[in-house]
């Protein structure tokens, strides 16, 4: 009984300094024609847009931007290394805090096919331009090249997916 009273206190203490995450598209689209998420949604933004996060632990707010999608048959920077199911795609990204910090990781970010099968990043090797993962505080930025290894059948009509945080729960989309 004094476990699960400890589990429950530990857990009102910490949903008591956590704002409800929300997510929303900014960009080079004008601001009125710029879609919201509503609770419970994800926006979808265009190559170039920034989805910016802000709530959860420490109230941060974040922009995320996906810049660029490149398709590659071997590594840019490595022709030994090649993709075990067929292509690689690397999106270009930017992580800017703009209040509190945040921890950047190119796990950040998946692929999701037409199908709707879901692609994890692998690690970058032959990309020079990898995303490195590193804690960001107000005022920093960092980005660089998230890749997946994906069969080529799957590559046409990817979107890229922004779960920036724990929960894993999704923040938004770009549409290639």
């Amino acid at each position: 009984m004094l476990t699960v009273t400890l589990v429950i206190a530990a857990a009102v203490g910490l949903a008591c300094g956590v704002k409800p995450q929300q997510s929303s598209v900014t960009g080079s689209t004008p601001a009125a024609s710029a879609p919201v998420a509503s609770p419970g949604s994800a926006p979808t933004a265009k190559l170039g847009q920034s989805i910016e996060t802000s709530g959860g632990l420490g109230d941060n707010r974040v922009a995320y931007t996906v810049s660029k999608v490149a398709r590659h048959t071997v590594a840019p920077d490595s022709v030994l290394v090649r993709p075990k199911k067929g292509l690689f795609v690397a999106i270009t990204v930017e992580v800017k805090v703009t209040a509190g910090k945040t921890y950047a990781c190119f796990c950040d970010f998946a692929l999701v096919a037409v199908d709707g099968t879901l692609f994890e990043p692998v690690l970058p090797f032959g990309f020079d331009a990898g995303m490195q993962s590193v804690t960001l505080n107000a005022g920093e930025k960092a980005g660089g090249v998230v890749v997946f290894d994906v069969p080529k059948d799957a590559a046409d009509g990817v979107r890229v997916q922004l779960r920036p945080d724990i929960t894993n729960d999704v923040r938004g989309y770009w549409a290639g």
